[in-house]
């Protein structure tokens, strides 16, 4: 699943827009929560052949350098890594949400 989360009832859509998930709080942060298995669907699924488990792993550790050497520009946040994870864990959100760390600490482009 790939998106962004909103608390304001008035956000715009518009044709990209795929559909909405409402989750309560409390499903939102069971959601949240998950953790990998180390099972590496996650890399075998993706098209441009990076492995969003490791990546994940040093973006939530601060190592912002060390993900942008595991190719991390070439995320085409495609969501296939989180279709396939069993323990459906938020690659993409996590990616997404450390952007502006890593273009403030390395320099990242999209």
């Amino acid at each position: 699943m790939t998106g962004f989360k909103t608390d304001n009832l008035e956000e715009s859509i518009c044709k990209t827009h795929f559909g909405f998930v409402v989750l309560t709080a409390k499903e939102y942060e069971e959601y949240e929560s998950r953790v990998c298995i180390r099972c590496a669907k996650c890399v075998d699924a993706c098209p441009v052949y990076i492995t969003p488990n490791r990546i994940t792993d040093f973006i939530n550790a601060g190592l912002y350098e060390e993900a942008k050497d595991l190719y991390l520009e070439t995320c085409i946040e495609c969501g296939s890594c989180a279709y396939v994870c069993p323990s459906k864990t938020t690659f993409i959100k996590m990616v997404k949400r450390r952007q502006g760390c890593l273009k403030e600490f390395i320099g990242f482009k999209n």
